[in-house]
């Protein structure tokens, strides 16, 4: 048996088995290629969509400013339309006037005031007047008025954030100043009676702003 054993020759070579296993680790080699090219292809595929998506959402943003800077314009060309409205303008005109009176009453009452004690002076001087108006001539007192529910309307929108103080202050802080300073302690006395919030947008609009040399 041992002798058998020992005579028994070996099984040959198999170079089809060693071919085959070649191939099929080529196969496994390309397959890992492919499974790599596509992996990367897919990647690159992911990255310009998410290159386009951000194209489109600053293209977006673009228009949304855009739009927002056309409205924001038509907003203001419609305000400074009611400004320039005959009401308006005529509340205007009746204030110059009033203001011209008292202003000469102030100077030749209070002649070396101080710029801030003479505004005050004329505050004090033009609720006196605006008081005599409601008593006598409502119609005339409702129209200088105009003058604060406009600016009331304009610190509203402001203070709720429709449109930007700069705005508002680019378009009107002289007249804005120049009426307050006017109408401030009027503003105030109706305070005391009405309910609260009379005209509360306007002082807040105008304390907000600071005063410059030439206005509207």
């Amino acid at each position: 048996m041992d002798q058998f054993i020992m005579t028994m020759p070996l099984p040959p070579d198999h170079p089809l088995l060693e071919q085959l296993s070649w191939v099929a680790q080529v196969f496994l080699a390309l397959a890992a290629c492919v499974g790599i090219f596509f992996g990367v292809r897919q990647l690159k595929d992911l990255k310009e969509q998410g290159e386009l998506r951000i194209k489109q959402m600053e293209m977006q943003n673009k228009q949304l400013q855009s739009s927002n800077l056309q409205m924001k314009a038509t907003f203001l060309f419609e305000l400074d339309k009611m400004f320039e409205s005959e009401p308006v303008a005529k509340a205007r005109t009746s204030f110059v006037t009033l203001w011209k009176e008292v202003e000469d009453h102030v100077k030749n009452t209070h002649p070396h005031q101080e710029t801030p004690a003479r505004e005050a002076s004329i505050s004090e001087e033009f609720s006196k007047r605006l008081y005599d108006l409601r008593e006598g001539n409502l119609e005339a007192y409702t129209r200088l008025m105009t003058l604060c529910g406009f600016f009331e309307t304009a610190g509203m929108l402001v203070h709720r954030g429709y449109t930007n103080k700069a705005d508002i202050e680019g378009l009107y802080d002289g007249s804005i100043h120049h009426i307050y300073t006017a109408m401030k302690r009027h503003i105030q006395r109706r305070q005391e009676e009405m309910p609260p919030g009379f005209y509360e947008n306007f002082r807040r609009l105008a304390e907000s702003i600071p005063p410059r040399s030439s206005g509207n």
